[in-house]
């Protein structure tokens, strides 16, 4: 009776380097970017209190502009998600 063979490892030969890894983001982008993102919160408070502001004036517009709203946000969302992804996709 013959001892039992055990397979041995064969690592795969690698045909291409791996990629670079991508670059740090520099200051000026992380500037831009946090600038950015206070702008638009900015904007976004003084949008909902002007509107909080229009419906307390005038509550007949409540629904109106609660619909109009929505709309926009979610037009707001589907560029955000497009742009994102044409960024994520155009990176070298």
């Amino acid at each position: 009776m013959s001892a039992p063979t055990v397979p041995t490892y064969q690592p795969s030969p690698v045909s291409e380097p791996l990629p670079p890894a991508p670059a740090p983001a520099s200051t000026a982008v992380v500037v831009m970017a946090v600038s950015l993102a206070l702008v638009v919160v900015l904007v976004v408070s003084l949008a909902c209190g002007s509107v909080a502001y229009l419906t307390y004036q005038h509550p007949a517009l409540e629904a109106p502009l609660t619909i109009a709203l929505t709309a926009l946000m979610a037009v707001a969302a589907v560029v955000a998600a497009v742009a994102a992804t044409v960024a994520l996709l155009r990176r070298p």
